[in-house]
């Protein structure tokens, strides 16, 4: 009697792996990509933190415009996290803030009103260009 796994048995385990990582894939994708996303919503609320202490503390409490480029920011605030690719964030006099900050590995704008609560990633904007308060 021979030892070992026939042909035909090799061939159902590859099939079978190759229908799991099928029905897999696409929800594993997903998770990764919701999951940059709300990283990038959670390092935007950071640099609203860290923009309002240097409104504060630099500006006395007057209108802040933070602008970013290429991973740049003017002014100099002190922030952890991943700063984003493009945009602008501006905080006024009364505290209301509203931003527009571009991700390039998402390729997603996410933009905040003076009178929304919180941001939102746009469909409609497709570049860092058009990535902008308005």
């Amino acid at each position: 009697m021979k030892k070992g796994f026939t042909l035909i048995e090799l061939l159902t385990v590859i099939a079978i792996l190759g229908i799991i990582t099928a029905i897999t894939a696409p929800t594993i994708i997903n998770v990764i990509k919701s999951s940059k996303e709300q990283a990038f919503i959670d390092s935007a609320t950071g640099l609203i933190e860290a923009a309002r202490t240097y409104q504060m503390n630099n500006n006395n409490g007057h209108d802040l415009t933070v602008s970013f480029s290429n991973g740049t920011v003017s002014p100099a605030i002190q922030t952890k996290g991943d700063l984003p690719d493009g945009g602008a964030l501006h905080i006024d006099d009364s505290g209301k803030v509203e931003y527009a900050l571009w991700n390039s590995e998402l390729k997603k704008c996410l933009i905040k009103s003076k009178s929304t609560k919180k941001g939102e990633f746009s469909t409609s904007i497709t570049s860092v260009s058009n990535c902008q308060i308005k």
